[in-house]
């Protein structure tokens, strides 16, 4: 019996002798070649987001420059009530005061009560260089108190990328 287990011993080993691994230097070789491919792929992925971040912020921020330098507005009111006590209409006249075209605007209208219009619309209507724009406007169920208008320009960088922006800060008050 002793011979048998033995004997039956050798053949298990021998068994395991036959199934070699694959050798270390062949698996070095491969995880080096995993390792440079991903390498390569996260470099690849990276410098593309960086690409697009830097050139997002980019235009961004010469469309910042461009509001800040490139445009100027003016607002002038005109009162066309028909003296219909709920509806109070005006004629908001939007001038462009230097040659950069205004690509839209918002208009924003105050209550008396310090509230705003629930409607605050933006409008779409460009406004050509040292040109005026007449808009509409009517407020239901009170009275305006002042109207606010905030010009939008589309800037344009060199490459053709647009980058659309909202002047706030040339934004222009009318009070009543």
């Amino acid at each position: 019996m002793e011979v048998a287990r033995v004997s039956k011993k050798k053949r298990v080993q021998k068994k395991v002798d036959k199934k070699r691994g694959i050798s270390p230097l062949i698996a070095t070789v491969l995880l080096i070649g995993f390792t440079i491919v991903l390498a390569a792929l996260v470099m690849k992925w990276g410098s593309e987001l960086f690409r697009s971040t830097t050139t997002t912020q980019g235009c961004a921020s010469q469309a910042r420059l461009s509001c800040a330098s490139d445009v100027e507005i003016e607002l002038l009111m005109t009162n066309t009530s028909s003296g219909d006590p709920v509806v109070n209409t005006f004629n908001a006249i939007i001038t462009s005061k230097t040659n950069r075209v205004i690509d839209g605007y918002w208009v924003i209208l105050y209550r008396t009560d310090g509230t705003t219009r629930a409607e605050t619309h933006e409008y779409a209507t460009s406004i050509p260089a040292f040109q005026s724009v007449t808009q509409a406007l009517a407020l239901t169920d009170g009275n305006l108190a002042r109207v606010e208008v905030i010009p939008n320009i589309n800037y344009v960088q060199t490459d053709g990328t647009q980058c659309p922006t909202e002047c706030s800060e040339k934004s222009v008050t009318f009070s009543f």
